[in-house]
């Protein structure tokens, strides 16, 4: 899952990369754990992967404290051995105090940086489409304090809403105003019912906290400098989960990172209407729940059909979101939203397509890479690789395409940007025809890829390689390994089958070129 979130934002970097020529490198801040031996994971994690590409000095781990636990009969700390007591994490609150303290802001603003997004580590889908870009510049360009990623909420979800505040002091009356969250733990004693949008739906009324955030660098640490509420914000007590084996209820003190909103609002001597929300310091951006947030914190039981917060879940809402994307490519799909959940988890899904995100990250440029042709029902697609072209490819089994320098070769352990030495692939009508994935196989784990296939179509660039086929089937069990500075084209040999031609290559034969067009779309042309 980490790897996800750091491909998402080197997918962004590339995207930079194509519209000006020039390689940013962000840096990465991560709050991990003591509890589970989380930081010990995380590190080796990052390590044993060779920092994904980006080299150990583009971050910076922190590591989040543990407070003590109590149980509700009288109020006792809750014992884990002789003489220790349980410690649980302290919330996500944490965050900014050791950010401060652990001197992450100065790392950060050492490096040139006025904002950041946050996002959790459980969640898979804030990356999608135009959702961060949107986030970080609006709050950029605005000089925002905080920002929320937000969607919408079923009624009862135990998850936090996005709130305007409006708040007046009866000393001074002076107002404050700002976005902020209230957790779901706190709706009865502040007041709040999680009523419906509207009549017979199971909508909330209220939009979901995703904790997926952007932050002002200078407003934080400004507001940690002059208030206490920064440095512990949201502080509560969820006294609902058990903490004995007995099942004694109890709870820890917690701090949730989206409030430090409250420390974040803007003050008025007079009351503010609506023509000012615009210009508070804290802001809100709505999409898709599917687009933004689809946790994956605990495995699913074999006989429950619940995918809140499971694996299985944040995938199918994956393929959610390649169902939309695909429509915009005119690529003819099963409809996962037609495929009732209970076969969805008996048999499988009924297609798979995953991409690696360098291929847009934005929809609008993928809808240009990507265009004409169908997945057929249980067939598979996964595209690793940044400059592909596919025009009327039609999938009935399993294809594979994989450069193993999308973006440009690694030169100390980070990946330097080079499109002329990325690998590329062509498939201009072209059919694709094997057994493909074996859906009777009762091991298989879709999500996690542990997938027995019968047959598949496999194509390997390594480093600067090129696959050029036009006009041809591949059928079988088939596998294309073309090497560094060479070209494989494809096409038909006029007996019904296919015809390979192998060419030396000093600079690409192709490449996709990125600029900006009208209303900021970015425009990609064939050269």
């Amino acid at each position: 899952m980490i790897e996800g979130l750091v491909r998402d934002l080197t997918a962004r970097e590339w995207l930079y990369y194509k519209l000006t020529g020039e390689q940013h490198k962000t840096p990465v801040a991560v709050m991990t754990s003591a509890a589970k031996g989380n930081h010990g994971r995380i590190s080796t994690l990052l390590r044993e992967n060779n920092w994904f590409g980006r080299g150990e000095t583009g971050y910076r781990l922190f590591e989040q404290p543990l407070v003590p636990v109590f149980s509700l009969d009288c109020g006792k700390w809750v014992a884990k051995d002789l003489a220790k007591i349980a410690l649980k994490p302290g919330g996500h609150g944490a965050i900014w105090k050791l950010m401060l303290d652990e001197g992450v802001f100065d790392w950060l603003e050492s490096q040139g940086r006025i904002g950041g997004v946050v996002r959790q580590i459980t969640n898979p889908m804030a990356g999608t489409d135009t959702t961060l870009l949107s986030l970080s510049g609006v709050g950029a360009k605005g000089e925002k304090s905080l920002g929320f990623a937000s969607c919408e909420r079923h009624i009862g979800a135990s998850e936090g809403v996005n709130v305007l505040l409006e708040k007046q002091n009866t000393i001074t009356d002076e107002f404050t105003y700002g976005v902020s969250n209230v957790e779901y733990t706190e709706f009865a004693r502040l007041g709040i019912k999680d009523k419906a949008s509207e009549a017979g739906s199971t909508e909330s009324a209220y939009p979901a906290n995703t904790n997926v955030l952007y932050i002002g660098l200078k407003q934080i640490r400004k507001a940690l400098g002059v208030s206490a509420r920064a440095a512990f914000p949201g502080m509560l007590v969820n006294l609902t989960k058990p903490v004995r084996d007995d099942g004694t209820k109890g709870g820890r003190l917690e701090c949730s990172m989206q409030n430090i909103a409250d420390a974040l609002m803007r003050h008025s001597k007079t009351r503010l209407g609506a023509e000012d929300w615009e210009d508070l310091p804290t802001f809100v951006l709505y999409t898709l729940r599917r687009r933004i947030t689809s946790s994956a914190k605990k495995k699913r039981p074999p006989e429950s059909t619940n995918l809140a917060q499971t694996p299985d879940g944040s995938f199918l809402d994956l393929l959610r979101n390649a169902s939309d994307l695909l429509t915009r490519c005119d690529v003819a799909h099963p409809s996962p939203d037609d495929y009732p959940v209970s076969a969805y988890l008996e048999k499988g899904p009924e297609f798979i397509y995953s991409a690696h995100p360098s291929i847009g990250p934005l929809w609008d440029v993928v809808e240009q890479k990507i265009q004409g042709g169908e997945i057929k029902v249980g067939s598979e697609v996964r595209l690793e690789i940044a400059e592909m072209q596919w025009r009327n490819v039609v999938v009935d089994g399993s294809l594979f395409v994989e450069a193993t320098q999308p973006m440009g070769p690694c030169k100390d352990g980070a990946v330097s940007f080079d499109d002329e030495k990325s690998g590329r692939c062509r498939l201009v009508n072209v059919n694709v025809e094997n057994e493909g994935i074996d859906w009777n196989e009762s091991s298989n784990v879709y999500w996690s890829n542990f997938i027995t296939r019968n047959e598949r179509c496999s194509i390997l660039l390594e480093g600067s390689g090129e696959l050029d086929a036009e006009d041809v089937t591949l059928s079988g069990d088939v596998r294309y390994v073309v090497p560094d500075g060479k070209r494989l084209t494809l096409r038909p040999d006029g007996a019904g089958g296919v015809a390979e031609r192998w060419d030396d290559i000093t600079s690409p034969s192709w490449s996709w070129k990125y600029a900006f067009g009208d209303k900021d779309r970015v425009n990609v042309v064939l050269v």
